[in-house]
């Protein structure tokens, strides 16, 4: 499943602006943990 770039720029901001973790952004909005995960990799946020 691909995320829309919307959601990678909620997903984005949750994580700088807000200080979320993957976890807590994905029961929010709500998406599986590791489409968070590699939106935030893909964007070298993580290093798994």
């Amino acid at each position: 499943m691909t995320i829309d770039k919307e959601l990678e720029a909620k997903i984005l901001r949750l994580h700088h602006v807000e200080k979320w973790g993957v976890h807590t952004i994905a029961r929010q909005l709500p998406v599986h943990h590791t489409a968070v995960e590699r939106v935030l990799g893909q964007a070298g946020l993580l290093s798994t």
